[in-house]
């Protein structure tokens, strides 16, 4: 009685991001990509806002134990925070992008 043995196939050696060769995009002034691209996050920023601002109403108006209405406000602040870091970073790094360029 012959025994039969499993073999492992090679796992495929995909590229990181190390080994990746480096590469640019290069844009122009005249991309309307690359214009509109600061009233596009602050669109997003002012859409983000308005949510947790809803969020932070309906938790006023509904919630009825304190402390779970201030936990609610607080953690929806947080968030707020966090949101309008982010748009101020992606600011500053479109405006390192244009003095690249």
């Amino acid at each position: 009685m012959a025994v039969k043995r499993a073999q492992v196939a090679e796992w495929l050696m995909a590229a990181d991001c190390k080994s990746a060769a480096p590469c640019e995009l290069r844009r122009f002034e005249s991309s309307p990509v690359h214009q509109k691209f600061g009233w596009f996050v602050m669109n997003r920023l002012l859409i983000a806002m308005g949510a947790y601002a809803v969020l932070a109403a309906l938790a006023w108006t509904t919630l009825s134990d304190p402390k779970f209405k201030f936990a609610t406000l607080a953690i929806l602040a947080m968030f707020a925070i966090r949101t309008w870091s982010w748009s101020k970073k992606q600011e500053r790094e479109q405006g390192e992008h244009r003095e690249d360029d």
